[in-house]
């Protein structure tokens, strides 16, 4: 138990450190309850590594907004964050 323990901890990914020069990735998603982002950027190899991620509740009267109105408040929700 110990053993496996110990492989599960020493087998997990080093903390990404970010790089100003290079691209960020900001993902977003909208309901019709709540907003989501993440803010990734890529390594080496390509592969994505997140540096940021939060998610809100909306208000009852943007409730109402389009998707599409939806989603650019997430876009500007991560991008503020």
């Amino acid at each position: 138990m110990l053993l496996s323990c110990k492989n599960l901890i020493s087998d997990s990914a080093a903390p990404f450190l970010f790089i100003f020069s290079k691209t960020f990735i900001l993902s977003t998603d909208a309901s019709d309850r709540a907003l989501s982002y993440i803010l990734q950027q890529k390594d080496e190899q390509g592969n994505l590594h997140p540096i940021h991620y939060g998610s809100c509740t909306i208000s009852e009267s943007q409730r109402s907004w389009p998707i599409h109105e939806k989603e650019c408040l997430a876009i500007l929700t991560g991008i503020k964050t």
